[in-house]
């Protein structure tokens, strides 16, 4: 029983609960419209539905539109939206063009797009920055030269090579073959001043260039001018083939461009204009005047210098083959010339007079004392002094006229170099003999041993060169007078030592 009440307890509360359900749930309406009508449509397109539901909506733009937001029952730019209906809803898609650059033309009509924010816009949508009229890639609010030909190259500032005059000489850059002429300069047709110019391709420019036309390949000086277009000297003859430079002013020159103060023909080191002497013989020296010895006759003797050996002839003499006249000869050696020489042949070494004849071969030593004789002097010669003749002697000579007891106070024994033994045991002997001359004798070892008569003056003998005058005197107690005074020897070497 409890059961079935309950059963209809549920029912009856069903009933009434549905009932008061289909009295306060409202339906709202929802409008929906694409502006323009033209750019999409919007998903559901209208409808009804239940206070509180849900809804979600889709714009899809037709064409090149795009969504741009929802006006009316919702706001903002989610796309699908979903929106709550609380309330009838008239809901805008608003769709538009693109207009990526915001620039007012839309993208479709848009013939610059990306055009820079803040910019004026032509129709088109492009702004001067935008636009490049003469299609040469410079902007025209950039490009200084409207009208760039089609397909030239042109700089930062839309100019071509045509239209640009870079130096400013008048010639566009597009034929101008010399880039900055300096200011001021005239340029040709081709833009080329003459400070740009080498028109003879020398190296120099025209501007500077005195010689135009310099030949292809000669060198140039910094005027411009080759050897074969100057003539430094003025003589007529060009550099490239004048051998003679400076020519002296006024002066006659040869093909070579050589004047006579220029040439030596015979090549002496003397220039012809001064060469008395022309064609010298090759190597011979020369003089001033350009003559060389074989070629001068300085004191006109009829004998060439290169073969005169006396030079200087006195005018009108004689001469013969070496140039030589009797004045200038001396044929003997004596010191006195041919012309003069009243003695030919004298002995060589001879002391001669005026007359070219031998003085006498002895003479007095300055000692008054000593008899001497020339080295010209011959053995066997004599001489005269105050009055007594002396001959002269070599030592075979006088050995043997001591050996003979001839007289030898009157002989000169300059000649004489060992006196040894020579009066040795002479007992007799004591001539006068202090005139000789001993200078020259190195030995004079027992000279007067056991002489035992001898007692002469001997203090003038010169025996500075006597080396060997052993026992020069032993056993000669007789002798009082001076005897030589040796100073390179001693008579005996021990006081105590015996005589022989």
């Amino acid at each position: 029983m409890k059961k079935i009440l309950t059963v209809v307890f549920l029912s009856l509360l069903f009933i009434l609960i549905d009932s008061c359900s289909k009295e306060d749930i409202k339906v709202y309406e929802l409008t929906v419209a694409a502006r323009p009508a033209e750019g999409g449509s919007v998903s559901p397109s209208s409808g009804s539905f239940t206070s509180g539901e849900e809804v979600s909506i889709t714009a899809k733009a037709s064409g090149e539109y795009v969504f741009k937001n929802w006006s009316g029952g919702i706001r903002g730019t989610t796309n699908p939206a979903k929106m709550n209906m609380n309330s009838d809803k008239n809901v805008i898609a608003v769709f538009e063009m693109p207009d990526a650059d915001n620039d007012g033309v839309t993208d479709s009509l848009d013939q610059c797009p990306d055009t820079s924010p803040g910019e004026d816009v032509d129709q088109s949508g492009c702004s001067p920055s935008d636009k490049d009229s003469d299609g040469d890639g410079v902007d025209d609010t950039t490009d200084l030269c409207a009208e760039t030909p089609e397909g030239e190259e042109v700089n930062e500032s839309g100019c071509s090579a045509s239209q640009s005059d870079s130096d400013e000489d008048t010639i566009p850059d597009d034929i101008d073959q010399c880039p900055d002429t300096p200011a001021g300069e005239t340029a040709d047709e081709l833009g080329c001043s003459p400070s740009q110019k080498d028109s003879d391709a020398d190296g120099i420019t025209d501007d500077l260039d005195q010689c135009q036309n310099t030949p292809e390949g000669e060198t140039a000086d910094s005027e411009g001018c080759s050897d074969s277009q100057k003539d430094s000297d003025l003589d007529g003859v060009s550099d490239d083939l004048d051998e003679c430079a400076d020519t002296p002013t006024g002066e006659t020159v040869d093909s070579k461009g050589c004047s006579s103060s220029q040439n030596d023909s015979d090549e002496d080191g003397v220039t012809d204009d001064v060469d008395q002497c022309p064609d010298t013989p090759n190597g011979e020296s020369v003089n001033a005047q350009g003559c060389s010895a074989s070629q001068t006759d300085s004191d006109e003797d009829g004998v060439s210098d290169d073969l005169d050996q006396c030079p200087d002839t006195p005018a009108g003499e004689t001469v013969d083959t070496q140039g030589c006249s009797g004045s200038q000869k001396d044929s003997d050696g004596d010191g006195v010339t041919d012309n003069l020489d009243l003695c030919p042949g004298t002995s060589d070494g001879a002391t001669v007079d005026a007359d070219g004849c031998p003085l006498s071969p002895i003479y007095l030593d300055a000692n008054g004392v000593t008899i001497k004789c020339y080295n010209w002097a011959n053995v066997g010669d004599t001489g005269e002094i105050n009055g007594i003749t002396y001959t002269i002697v070599d030592e075979a000579m006088l050995r043997n006229m001591i050996s003979t007891n001839q007289n030898v106070s009157n002989v000169c024994t300059t000649r004489v170099t060992d006196m040894s033994n020579l009066f040795r045991s002479k007992v007799a002997f004591n001539q006068p003999i202090g005139n000789w001359d001993v200078s020259n004798v190195r030995n004079m070892r027992f000279m007067f041993r056991s002489a035992t008569s001898f007692n002469q003056d001997l203090g003038n003998w010169s025996v500075s060169q006597v080396t060997d005058c052993f026992r020069f005197s032993t056993n000669t107690p007789q002798w009082k007078l001076p005897k030589p005074n040796f100073t390179n020897c001693r008579e005996s070497q021990f006081f105590s030592e015996l005589d022989p």
